[in-house]
């Protein structure tokens, strides 16, 4: 019965049972106890305790099975100090042991820590698997190490396991997230074996690189493969619908989801029409689904709502969708910059002093922007104006060189997108070193030419950034991919892949 319900994701039922089993004085077994550490997720992690402390008693802690179930119970619930403590306790580390304690590092977000695990589980002698493998493939993801990524890939090949579909599934995931269009393209090909998940990332690679056309075009070939689509089939396909304005593509798919497939829609599907109808300036349909949807807007479509009232100079929703913001996120500052932005950039600059000095007040504070980039399998990161590396002269100087080719193909900066309560040669001075900017200059001193650029943005680029860049990659004869908090910009030859609609 246990078993049952922890197959059916009925994890608290699966928990009851087994304390009615041990108030009965029934004996669990190892596998019994290992079975209930695996449900143990945060609404339990109380009971995990007690499970872990039945198993010092019975001196069952220091085998394999318990010790590798309690690093992955610990790492599940963000509580990576135990999880530690547990693999530093085993006398016997095992591939699974390291793989457990990695995977967590890697769902709890801290990648260049699960990297190091990695560095360390190769220096003990020990090769990873398949699981191994995939949760590396995602933390190189995350940081876009492109050159970690294909280390494994070729790993993977040689030791018999790319003919599986998990392995080619997160293979493809992995380019896809590092800007690789061509190589996850290539990877979906040469699979012998496809399901859901390996569609879904191919639908979604196309999406984030503003290739909505594609992405229909896979969806409709998936549909013809007699694969049957999921929920995050038809949000990647929304998503792409979002990312070039397809108004009637996204609700047909919208409407097919709802009513051929019998999927409920979740509140990122509405974000995605709502996004889609919001960023082509249909701010009317937008009022129209939010009315329509059977749950309270939450800060993901609020946000979508602000975002697209940016685009548009829309005045008086963005401040009502920055309230709703305020209250649901307090802590975020990018309403506030975003509504500051919307009315400096209208002339209305009380009204933007006024916004900033809310956020002031409630001691809110913006993120810092910051870039970084993989240059031979180490990653450099940048913030805005950065004087910590130690080419800084060098990439300032590279930088200036550009400026001057940039002026030449009339290139005027947007001081619209720069600190608005400073002369204007302080607002030149804080544009041209951006974060990007900083990390593309230290790029292009570093690699060889002709060599394409890929760097990570925490947050959307600057008006000026997309232009200046598109820029750069025509003068330096590059292709310059940028992966910002929304989606993939690939400057080529002077032109960006969203279109300049982002």
């Amino acid at each position: 019965m246990m078993m049952g319900c922890s197959r059916e994701g009925l994890h608290s039922e699966a928990l009851e049972l087994f304390v009615a089993m041990r108030h009965a004085g029934l004996v669990a077994s190892q596998f019994t106890f290992s079975s209930m550490l695996t449900v143990a997720t945060v609404a339990h992690i109380e009971i995990g305790k007690q499970i872990h402390a039945q198993l010092v008693l019975l001196g069952l802690v220091s085998e394999d099975i318990m010790g590798n179930a309690l690093i992955d119970m610990y790492s599940k619930c963000g509580m990576l100090d135990a999880a530690n403590a547990n693999f530093a306790n085993k006398s016997d580390r095992s591939a699974i042991s390291w793989t457990a304690l990695i995977t967590g590092y890697v769902q709890n977000g801290q990648h260049e820590d699960a990297l190091q695990l990695f560095r360390d589980m190769r220096r003990a002698g020990l090769s990873p698997d398949r699981a191994t493998c995939s949760s590396i493939m995602k933390a190189s993801s995350s940081l876009a190490m492109i050159g970690l990524g294909r280390q494994l890939h070729s790993y993977l090949i040689k030791s018999g396991h790319m003919s599986s579909v998990f392995s080619g599934s997160a293979l493809l995931d992995m380019y896809g997230k590092c800007g690789c269009l061509d190589e996850a393209l290539q990877t979906f090909d040469e699979m012998p074996e496809k399901n859901s998940i390996t569609w879904n990332a191919v639908i979604s690679a196309y999406a984030h690189y503003g290739q909505a056309n594609n992405a229909i075009r896979m969806f409709e070939t998936m549909l013809k493969c007699g694969m049957y689509p999921d929920p995050v089939t038809f949000l990647c396909v929304l998503a792409a619908c979002s990312h070039n304005g397809l108004t009637k593509e996204c609700m047909k798919y919208f409407d097919q989801m709802k009513h051929h497939y019998c999927i409920s829609p979740w509140k990122e599907h509405y974000s995605c029409v709502i996004d889609t109808f919001g960023r082509a300036g249909y701010f009317d349909e937008v009022q129209k689904v939010l009315d329509e949807m059977p749950f309270e807007a939450g800060p993901i479509i609020w946000s979508s709502i602000l975002h697209s009232c940016r685009i548009h100079g829309n005045k008086d929703l963005a401040a009502a969708a920055a309230d709703k913001l305020f209250s649901m996120a307090p802590t975020d500052a990018t309403p506030y910059v975003i509504l500051s932005n919307i009315y400096a950039k209208a002339g209305q600059w009380e009204d933007a002093a006024r916004v900033k000095k809310i956020m002031r007040d409630r001691g809110v504070r913006k993120e810092s922007g910051n870039s970084w980039v993989e240059i031979k399998q180490k990653i450099y990161s940048f913030s805005s104006n950065d004087q910590t590396n130690p080419m800084i002269a060098e990439i300032k100087e590279e930088l200036e060189r550009l400026y001057k080719e940039m002026e030449k193909l009339g290139y005027e900066p947007d001081t619209s997108c720069a600190l608005h309560l400073v002369d204007d040669e302080l607002k030149l001075e804080s544009l041209k070193y951006h974060s990007e900017r900083l990390a593309i200059g230290f790029a292009l001193i570093n690699t060889p030419p002709g060599t394409p650029i890929r760097i990570m943005k925490n947050l959307s680029a600057c008006q000026d950034c997309h232009a200046a860049i598109k820029m750069i990659s025509k003068i330096v004869n590059r292709d310059i991919i940028v992966r910002d908090s929304r989606r993939f910009h690939h400057f080529k030859d002077g032109v960006c892949s969203c279109g300049d609609f982002w």
